[in-house]
């Protein structure tokens, strides 16, 4: 009997201690599971917390290549840029390079002109230094040597061609009319009618061309040497100094030929529009009598 009852003790005491483990067991592994969904919900949020920063990272590297495409594009304008400054910087260099250059030579010829001007000023005060002297004692002497030079040249000065001393034949001589200081140039015709002729228009070969306007002929115009117009301020001045004639000779090509003559002849001033007065005609150029008349 004792062993019996020691057997079911022990029976007892062993599914009592059974029992008690599996509880336990499953305990713990409801916990771990527990655990373990907790961490793998944990990974999933970070995951999803990764994945989103992994995003925005891509989209942040997509912007910074945007950008760094954007600053390339940029950076070749800012070459093209400077690249036509420096031409450009490089083109007004030799420009005012060539300019400067330009100027340096001029200032050179101006320096040489100037000098040549000076020495000239310094040769004409030397001279002048020379003759103040002798000025002076003509002047205290009260005769008459070199002091009375100049007023004995300007009266020997021609007035027109008919007072011109030194003839070399038909040309261009200066003259010094009565009421013109400084004269001028005129064409002298030493062998019609007795000679002694002023020239103010001739006509040869159609080259000048005489359809001009006031002031043209006003002032003149042409060739001396072959067809011109004295101008019409010139003539009045040469008709100014008292009696005048003149005379027009015309031909054609035929070398048939005509004149006229007329005793007194004048042109006015500006503010007469430079009246022309002829009277005495003679001559055989009849039409050209009714004309000038007319």
């Amino acid at each position: 009997m004792r062993l019996v009852l020691v057997l079911y003790c022990v029976s007892c005491y062993c599914t009592r201690y059974v029992s008690g483990v599996t509880t336990e067991s499953s305990e713990n592994a409801t916990v771990r599971e527990t655990d373990t969904v907790k961490e793998v919900n944990v990974m999933k949020d970070n995951y999803h917390e990764l994945l989103k920063r992994v995003i925005n990272n891509e989209n942040e590297i997509e912007d910074l290549k945007s950008r760094e495409e954007h600053l390339k594009h940029e950076l070749e304008n800012v070459k093209k840029y400077m690249t036509c400054q420096m031409e450009e910087f490089n083109d007004i260099t030799i420009e005012n390079h060539d300019k400067l250059n330009d100027t340096k030579a001029a200032l050179i010829k101006t320096r040489i002109s100037f000098t040549q001007s000076l020495m000239l000023l310094n040769e004409t005060m030397q001279e002048l230094s020379h003759r103040q002297p002798e000025k002076l004692k003509c002047e205290e002497n009260q005769t008459k040597c070199n002091c009375t030079e100049k007023n004995e040249d300007h009266k020997q000065r021609p007035i027109d061609c008919g007072a011109v001393k030194t003839r070399k034949g038909n040309g261009v001589y200066k003259i010094f009319p009565k009421h013109s200081e400084f004269g001028f140039d005129v064409y002298c015709d030493f062998e019609t009618d007795n000679g002694g002729w002023t020239v103010f228009q001739r006509r040869l070969n159609g080259e000048t061309d005489f359809y001009r306007g006031w002031e043209s002929y006003e002032n003149g115009f042409g060739n001396l040497e072959a067809e011109f117009w004295l101008g019409n301020q010139r003539i009045h001045t040469l008709t100014a100094q008292g009696k005048s004639e003149l005379r027009v000779d015309i031909s054609d090509f035929l070398g048939n030929t005509a004149h006229a003559k007329y005793a007194t002849f004048s042109v006015g001033d500006a503010s007469t529009n430079y009246k022309l007065t002829v009277t005495g005609f003679s001559g055989n150029a009849g039409k050209l009598k009714s004309i000038i008349n007319g």
